[in-house]
């Protein structure tokens, strides 16, 4: 057995990749990804039943023991009975049969896409926790930066404009849509100016494949529960199909974004341009009048210039 293998799976128990999809029928999946560093995949191998948490456990056992031992782990799952096997993409949560890459078309595998449409944002994070710790990298998140607390360096940013929550903090796993064969990519944006009271999220959609695509425009959300479809051009039947995939993969997206929105006030102090970039080395001043550059909208004397 490859030496790399048998480390990886002393330090991943069968436990970890365990996770409980909600929904009124209990059902279980376990996840695998792969263990090589060099490897670029962003995919897992998902096994899943609804005969139980130790039913699956019996069943992933045997398919983890082939995986490491390389005897052909998808072979050893097609004669398990009583669950569905295939692999994900972990950023978009697209299927794919356990031996192509072509994505499997749901609509004629209602029982796997009635698994697939049961990951949320949460278990797919899960997930790409599991993928980092397979590849040997570090897990991206908060706690990193409370161990080490340091500049946080956003290539770019320029001092009163919106961040990237992934940019600042880091994310396990990008939040990619496909729409009718294209890719669409969600990423939230928060104010970090000292004392604003704004109080509002930004996620913008940009199109990812095709490469080259367009942004399709932003949703802003206020603290008051208002949502804001701000499109570009014609793109708001995009940009409205795009928040509603958002919002059922995230069932529970407004307390993950207030999560986040702490997160990000808590580091805020510590967030600098690069040292070396324009931004850095000359600041125009804002005029009062002037729109925020956090994006809100508002003029500055009204947002986050107030403080």
């Amino acid at each position: 057995m490859d030496r790399a293998l048998t480390d990886q799976a002393a330090a991943l128990p069968l436990e970890d990749g365990l996770f409980a999809l909600p929904g009124e029928v209990p059902t279980w999946i376990w996840a695998q990804t792969c263990a090589i560093a060099e490897c670029a995949c962003r995919s897992a191998f998902i096994v899943a039943t609804s005969l139980g948490r130790q039913a699956l456990l019996e069943r992933a056992r045997l398919v983890q023991e082939a995986w490491y031992a390389g005897t052909g782990y998808v072979d050893v799952a097609a004669k398990l009975e009583g669950v569905e096997a295939f692999h994900i993409d972990i950023d978009s949560a697209e299927a794919f049969p356990p031996k192509s890459d072509t994505p499997l078309d749901l609509a004629e595998h209602p029982r796997v896409r009635a698994i697939v449409e049961r990951l949320d944002g949460e278990v797919l994070d899960g997930i790409g926790r599991l993928w980092h710790r397979g590849k040997r990298k570090s897990d991206p998140g908060p706690r990193a930066h409370a161990v080490e607390p340091k500049p946080i360096v956003v290539h770019g940013w320029r001092p009163g404009e919106l961040v990237a929550y992934d940019e600042a903090v880091g994310t396990v796993r990008l939040d990619i849509y496909g729409l009718d064969g294209r890719l669409y990519e969600v990423v939230d944006f928060y104010c970090v100016a000292p004392g604003c009271t704004c109080g509002e999220i930004t996620l913008d959609v940009t199109t990812v494949m095709p490469r080259g695509g367009p942004r399709l425009g932003r949703v802003v959300l206020e603290s008051s529960g208002t949502i804001r479809i701000e499109p570009l051009g014609g793109a708001r039947q995009r940009l409205e199909q795009v928040w509603n995939a958002f919002a059922r993969r995230h069932p529970t997206y407004a307390t993950r974004l207030a999560r986040r929105d702490a997160e990000m006030r808590a580091i805020a102090a510590r967030i600098v341009p690069e040292a070396s970039s324009p931004a850095a080395r000359a600041m125009p001043k804002i005029g009062r009048n002037d729109p925020c550059p956090c994006g809100s909208g508002k003029k500055h004397k009204k947002c986050c210039g107030a403080a």
